[in-house]
């Protein structure tokens, strides 16, 4: 998938770890509605946590 600008030099770590915290942003962000309450708003949190902590795992073994 050929990517420019910025990004140009990220590897699937580095976009695990971006959509981790995309991921863990509209969890928070979600909480903050009421009518958005209800639904489960812990799984994208949880996803996304885990996304960073597989992309910073990888990056170490990587990079060691």
């Amino acid at each position: 998938m050929p990517v420019g600008g910025p990004i140009e030099q990220w590897d699937h770590l580095d976009f695990i770890g971006a959509s981790g915290i995309l991921c863990t942003t509209g969890g928070v962000i979600a909480s903050l509605f009421p009518a958005l309450r209800k639904i489960w708003i812990l799984a994208p949190i949880g996803i996304g946590v885990g996304m960073m902590a597989i992309a910073a795992l990888g990056a170490r073994s990587r990079y060691r």
